[in-house]
């Protein structure tokens, strides 16, 4: 033939491929003569979104971003919930660059409003930033969680941005807006498992708003509509302890500590609860009791201190250490697994408040 290379077949050049790949897009290879032109197969596969996942939990919120930001650039089916990492990210850094572009192109692709998971976490995120007032934080927030509230019909999706709508109202002091917020967020159940927790929360909420307003009986009420069987309820019984301490009941005070201690002696609320033993026994004029209660403090967490100094000693700078540890690219890798056994308890305490509210 006169130009034998017309009839070579080739394929699409495999290192083009591996770098899309890269970025969450797979093309298949496509045989065809030199200067044909191609329709190009290709597909998402996920990888960015499971990297982006991976370095969020190890706490490495710059690599993170980098793959969200990835995805975000792709406009596809996968953009929501690449928003929603985008947001949780740029909050944790501190960093609102580019948000409003992007949470403005979620708008046009939904038809002009903002999909409920994605306002959720953007309002959470808006209200928290600390490079705006209070006043206009709390306001952009209220109207993105009321839209995203009467925007779905998914039961616990309502009941969490209810919830968050109450701790808006908390932070700028309106309580009793506050609690009227958490009062429709119990009143309003979703039924499920998840919701519960969310109602527990509530409840715990409204007692803490009635503890400051000194309603006392008020917040007993709602500290006690905790079922037994909550993870909630340790908080909720040393929360009610301290209501009888400003009732100036210790008598009740002590019986609800030693309740506590008694059903959750591992709880990391167990040792707030013991020192409040010790001083409800001075109260009491029980002395030598008292003294045990503190010395059983003192024996059971002095340890506990002296390994958590011995590892910050060994660094210059342990925050730094913490954080390079951090932002290992390690995705088996866990913060806790370098602390002593009872510290790492309070490293993940909250836990619970997080998982409901996700």
């Amino acid at each position: 033939p006169k130009d034998v290379t017309k009839l070579l077949p080739r394929k699409l050049n495999t290192a083009v491929c591996a770098a899309f790949y890269d970025t969450g897009v797979s093309f298949e290879p496509e045989t065809a003569a030199p200067g044909t032109k191609l329709r190009v197969k290709y597909r998402y596969t996920g990888v960015p979104a499971a990297e982006a996942e991976s370095l969020f939990k190890q706490g490495n919120y710059l690599g993170a971003r980098a793959y969200y930001k990835q995805l975000l650039v792709l406009k596809r089916s996968h953009y929501t919930q690449a928003l929603i990492g985008y947001l949780e990210t740029a909050a944790r850094l501190n960093d609102y660059t580019d948000i409003e572009q992007y949470v403005q192109l979620a708008r046009e692709q939904g038809g002009g409003t903002l999909p409920s998971a994605v306002s959720y976490v953007y309002g959470k995120w808006l209200f928290k930033r600390s490079d705006l007032p209070l006043a206009e934080r709390a306001k952009r927030a209220n109207e993105i969680l009321n839209a995203a509230r009467n925007d779905t019909n998914d039961g616990d999706s309502r009941m969490r941005v209810g919830y968050l709508l109450g701790v808006v109202q908390v932070q700028q002091g309106n309580y009793d807006e506050a609690n009227e917020a958490f009062l429709r967020v119990i009143q309003n159940p979703s039924g499920t498992k998840r919701g519960q927790s969310i109602a527990e929360l509530a409840y715990l909420a409204r007692g803490r708003i009635a503890y400051e307003q000194g309603r006392y009986p008020q917040a007993i009420e709602a500290y006690q509509s905790i079922d037994r069987k909550s993870d909630n309820f340790v908080a909720a019984l040393y929360e009610v302890a301290w209501v009888y301490v400003k009732k100036g009941e210790f008598d009740r005070a002590l019986r609800a500590t030693d309740l506590l201690v008694e059903m959750a002696p591992d709880n990391v609320i167990a040792p707030e609860a013991r020192i409040l033993q010790g001083h409800l026994l001075l109260k009491l004029h029980k002395y030598n009791e008292a003294s045990e209660t503190y010395k059983r403090v003192i024996n059971e967490y002095a340890p506990v201190r002296d390994e958590v100094d011995a590892l910050l000693k060994l660094h210059a700078d342990p925050v730094q250490y913490f954080d390079d540890l951090l932002a290992q690219n390690d995705k088996d890798f866990n913060i806790t697994s370098l602390l002593p056994a009872a510290a790492a308890k309070w490293a993940t305490t909250q836990q619970e408040v997080a998982n409901a509210l996700q």
